[in-house]
């Protein structure tokens, strides 16, 4: 029976349900003798022997001190009611944190260390898990990996008949993935026979399996072909799986699945030791990556939608979530070609390749962004520009293959052209104020690069002698409407007369409208599209040969952006890549025709914190192929969420509780509904559409009925305004500029230079990204009703993601430095930003307040390594 919130049980009082289980419901209670929240677990049984077992292992479990170990702090009885305390662990659980690809394997290795050390200790206690499963892992919101149930869950072994009828009942959560404990229990186990400490680490070799796959490997209709699966079948390699894998670690764990006990690791600590290693050979570089046949792809299923930030490439990570569409398309035929992983860390970004393919340098984000310079037949791994806060925009070799031109930030928004050696030495500055990866002639006496002129609105396309010295030229120019987009790489051609390069569909502007491929007579500058196909964006072009060109680009229908084949005399363009992944960057070793790029995959969470601690996430929903919040989030004023998911198969708007529970689709169809505003009666809703009907909608939240407020394909970022039936939104078909009009849609009035970021409580200031006189980005709070800028503070990210937070009288912000964001509160009365939350290895996509101070966040991480495609004809 579930005890309900506000009972009391001695001197704990019940908070509220944290799950269940047949062993008994765990609750968040609040201990009052210690004023600290703790894990309440009771024990449904009036059995003295069982109860006297219970105790027996609580105690023995509370003498284990282990970090990895969840803390047993009592063992007590109240009202009848048998109960232990323990520490209560704020996070999710594993079975939470693997998304359906598998983990990258850092972080995979980053808990299995940690298991493998609890078991370790446990094991030398003497005491023997027995129901070791991801639900019983808990990944705190600090980082650290703590085991739960530590010998509680089963207090006498389970026969087969017993297992089987256990899980009758359980649900099926998704295919090949049934919920309980049978599979993951070890061959012995499963035959009801007597177990040893060894069963626990087939059980890890179960997670382990799950974790680099996202797939069990054992599976069945329902438990009893699962059990016969674990005592009959052998698992499929996981680098038949995942190629990219280290051989390694498939050694590992075909180890630890071994059927037969004597033929397993028999120690926790040589399982613990071989992980180890593998880890240490990670971290310097000297890893085994198991050899990669040539793949045919495959299309990708019609009805899932993964997400892609492209932003990871052009470094654009505040930008990430203003670019997606989603329409149905016909794949076209794929071609056959080998894929190699040349780094596993999870934490590559912009890539380049030597023309003679010898040697890869590629960005680390880690403690900062630094660059490294791989040489490709060795694996030897050199840092040629250590770690800083500044991000890179691109990379580039020069012909010879000495050099390495690379475009960085030297400020908050300005960035600068540099070179240096390719084994290291100090950079050279080239060229300042730079918006894009350089490209080169393929004499390396001329580069060309992209500059954003904010004062004339428009994009400028410049060529200039190498290394640098002399003025450039201007080529070609656009205006913002329809703009080269920022940050992406140019491609300058074999033979030197023309260069490809990108147009419309950039991140920092919104997209939406499209992006195509031009190619730009070097000679007279007149521009030429390339094909009738149109991406969302294009993040990188690289020219194949003389007559083609490879793109990497965000399709409409497919937000994860692929590569493209492109032929330059028929404009025919052919998919080269067809998968769920995100091959962002592309850069072609033109001697051996192979091309390097950064494939990455990203998932999220909804998470949700309480008033008191806004740092203390609780998740609500899996993150698993949803995509959560990613494209943004709202609160209702009755409490509830207002989210951007692909549950549905398409990216739309859904409703849900701030448990996540009741959850509701709003919208439903082929275009993408993004950046949702709740207005202040709670009846209706703002947002973006991209695809056929891009613009500003409303929408009733309880009808469902929507109208067309705008017909602008570049709107974005809308917000009600409290207390008026009135929003604004940023326009930027020529330049960012707020605008405002009436919900009911009507005449537009335009408020000055800016994106809008969010609207005060009362409605009547916004807080803006906007320029100073000086053309510095600032964060600014600009009057509802009209009128000049009022306080400006310092901003990092372009566009900056801000939200008006009831805590302080502050505005958040997302700050985005280093490899992960972090969010802040900058108080309106001015003085220094204070830390609110760091997530320390995930990304933030979005977050907002609610109205009693409860903090909602869109998060997750974003794996992203270095690979080298070979046999692209």
């Amino acid at each position: 029976m579930t005890i309900a919130p506000g009972t009391r049980l001695g001197a704990y009082e019940i908070v509220a349900v944290l799950g269940a289980g047949g062993m008994g419901q765990v609750y968040r209670a609040r201990d009052s003798r210690l004023r600290r929240d703790v894990a309440l677990k009771t024990l449904p049984t009036t059995d003295p022997e069982r109860r006297q077992r219970f105790e027996r292992e609580a105690l023995a479990i509370a003498a284990l001190n282990h970090p990895n170990i969840v803390t047993i702090y009592s063992v007590e009885e109240a009202d009848g009611t048998a109960f232990l305390t323990m520490e209560l662990v704020e996070g999710m659980s594993l079975t939470d944190a693997i998304p359906a690809s598998g983990l990258p394997l850092d972080r995979l290795l980053s808990i299995a260390i940690p298991l493998a050390d609890a078991l370790s200790a446990a094991h030398a206690k003497g005491i023997t898990h027995r129901d070791l499963k991801p639900a019983n892992v808990m990944l705190a919101a600090d980082g650290r990996v703590k085991v739960l149930d530590f010998g509680l869950a089963k207090t006498t072994m389970p026969s087969v008949a017993d297992a089987a009828t256990a899980l009758v009942a359980d649900h099926i959560t998704g295919e090949g993935r049934i919920v309980g404990t049978v599979a993951y229990m070890s061959p012995e186990q499963a035959q009801g026979k007597p177990i040893d400490p060894r069963s626990d680490l087939f059980s890890l070799g179960v997670l382990l399996y799950e974790m680099a796959t996202g797939a069990r490997p054992f599976k069945g209709d329902g438990s009893v072909s699962t059990l016969a699966a674990i005592l009959k079948e052998t698992p499929k390699p996981i680098v038949d799986l995942r190629p990219d894998l280290p051989r390694d670690l498939g050694r590992i764990v075909r180890r630890a699945l071994a059927k037969d006990p004597e033929q397993r690791y028999q120690t926790a600590k040589d399982l613990r030791n071989d992980l180890q290693t593998l880890k240490d050979d990670l971290t310097s570089g000297d890893l085994a990556v198991a050899a990669v046949s040539p793949l045919r792809a495959q299309p990708a299923s019609s009805s899932t939608v993964t997400w892609i930030a492209v932003a990871i490439a052009v470094l654009a990570a505040a930008a990430a979530a203003y670019f997606a569409l989603v329409r149905r398309s016909t794949p076209p035929p794929a071609d056959t070609m080998a894929i190699t992983r040349l780094t596993a860390t999870g934490k590559a970004s912009a890539v380049a390749i030597s023309p003679d393919g010898k040697y890869v340098v590629h960005v680390v984000s880690d403690r900062g962004y630094s660059l490294w310079a791989r040489q490709v037949a060795t694996s030897s791994n050199v840092q040629i520009v250590a770690p800083g806060p500044q991000r890179f925009i691109g990379l580039t070799f020069s012909p010879d293959g000495n050099y390495v031109y690379f475009t960085r930030f030297a400020g908050p928004t300005d960035a600068n052209l540099y070179r240096i050696p390719v084994l290291g030495g100090p950079p050279e500055t080239v060229v300042r104020d730079v918006d894009s990866a350089v490209a080169l002639a393929a004499d390396g006496s001329r580069l060309a690069f992209l500059r954003g002129v904010p004062s004339r609105g428009e994009i400028r396309l410049l060529v200039a002698g190498a290394p640098g010295g002399d003025e450039p030229v201007v080529l070609a120019r656009r205006p913002l409407s329809d703009a080269f987009p920022f940050y992406a790489r140019l491609a300058w051609s074999p033979d030197g007369r023309s260069i490809a390069v990108p147009v419309g569909g950039d991140v920092l502007i919104g997209g939406g409208a499209g992006a195509m491929l031009e190619v730009v007579d070097v000679s007279t500058g007149k521009e030429r599209a390339v094909t009738s196909r149109r991406w969302d964006t294009i993040a990188a072009v690289a020219w194949l040969s003389d007559a083609t060109v490879l793109v990497s680009g965000t399709e409409a229908g497919r937000p994860n952006a692929q590569i493209w084949r492109v032929s330059i005399a028929t404009g025919e363009a052919r998919r080269v890549t067809n998968d769920l992944n995100t091959y962002a960057d592309v850069s072609v070793a033109a001697g051996p025709k192979i091309v390097a790029t950064v494939l990455g995959d990203a998932s999220s969470t909804l998470s949700v914190s309480s008033a008191a601690t806004p740092d203390q996430l609780m998740p609500v929903t899996s993150g698993n192929g949803r995509y959560d919040g990613q494209l943004g989030l709202a609160w209702t004023p009755d409490g509830r969420i207002v989210a951007t998911s692909a549950a549905g198969g398409q990216t739309d708007l859904w409703i849900m509780d701030a448990d996540g529970r009741n959850a509701r689709q709003l919208t439903s169809d082929v275009d993408v509904e993004s950046h949702p505003s709740v207005c202040p009666d709670g009846r209706s809703i703002v947002f973006v559409s991209r695809g056929a009907r891009p613009g500003v909608w409303r929408l009733n939240v309880e009808t469902g009925a929507r109208s067309r407020l705008t017909n602008d394909a570049s709107d974005s970022l809308p917000h009600c305004l409290a207390g008026d039936p009135s929003l604004v939104f940023t326009r930027l078909s020529t330049q960012p500029t707020i605008q405002t009009m009436s919900v009911d849609g009507g005449p537009v009035k335009s408020l000055g230079f800016g994106f809008s970021e969010a609207v005060s409580p009362d409605g009547r200031v916004i807080a803006a990204c906007t320029r100073d006189r000086e053309s510095r980005w600032r964060a600014g709070l600009l009057p509802a009703a009209g009128g000049p800028l009022g306080a400006t503070f310092d901003i990092i990210n372009v566009p900056i993601v801000l939200d008006w937070s009831p805590r302080d009288n502050a505005l958040s912000f997302l700050e985005s430095r280093r490899e992960t964001q972090s969010l802040w509160n900058q108080p309106i009365a001015g003085g220094a930003p204070r830390l609110l939350l760091d997530l320390h290895g995930e990304r933030i996509f979005s977050f907002a307040w609610s109205r009693d101070g409860r903090l909602a966040v869109a998060h997750g991480p974003m794996p992203t390594d270095v690979v080298v495609l070979s046999g692209i004809q």
